[in-house]
């Protein structure tokens, strides 16, 4: 990430008075960078980018699909997927999936790599259920050297964001959360890095 910073006198000639603080930055950055959110048009010419997808797909009751305990490189199995979804108390409708590996941990390390990751089968399953959107705590749910994007399609090409990067899943207590994953809306862009906040309900 490139941060340029602005001083008062290189954005239009802002008069300041004796002493006051004034500053503004130019920063440039790929869109894919840390916890970032994935639109259709990452993949697909005609597909909604950050301004068009839904506000629907993007604030919304999540379901935490406990992974944790995979081997590195392991597949995430549509059956393991199963078990993880009937754990959480089960999927409706218009939930969001993530998958929780807590792989989060290993972020910006070599082992971040060998993350594990869901086999088209799983991602197809809960698309087929109705899921309006997905995340992961690893640096993608592709299957390894898969050049043909096959999760990605079975995803984007519904109209299902996925989230990339996700951490502090950890600290959640509930299975059920409302997520809140909403980017800056630009038009044309595919991806945008987003803060992604999670409300746990005290009932």
């Amino acid at each position: 990430m490139e941060v340029e910073r602005l001083q008062a006198n290189q954005v239009d000639d802002l008069p300041l008075l004796p002493g006051q603080w004034y500053i503004m930055h130019n920063v440039s950055f790929v869109t894919h960078s840390g916890t970032h959110i994935e639109c259709p048009f990452h993949i697909n010419e005609d597909g909604a980018d950050t301004a068009s997808v839904p506000l629907e797909r993007l604030v919304g009751e999540a379901v935490i699909l406990d992974l944790r305990g995979m081997a590195p490189g392991q597949e995430i199995s549509l059956e393991q997927v199963k078990a993880a979804v009937e754990r959480a108390g089960g999927l409706r409708e218009g939930d969001f999936a993530l998958f929780f590996t807590g792989w989060d941990q290993y972020y910006g390390t070599p082992e971040y790599r060998r993350s594990p990751y869901p086999l088209p089968e799983a991602v197809r399953w809960l698309v087929d259920q109705g899921v309006w959107l997905t995340g992961i705590d690893t640096g993608g749910a592709e299957v390894p050297g898969n050049v043909e994007h096959v999760n990605h399609h079975a995803m984007l090409d519904n109209l299902v964001p996925h989230i990339e990067n996700l951490c502090n899943m950890g600290s959640l207590k509930r299975s059920r959360v409302l997520l809140f994953a909403a980017p800056v809306a630009v038009e044309g862009l595919e991806s945008m890095p987003v803060r992604v906040v999670a409300l746990e309900s005290e009932d």
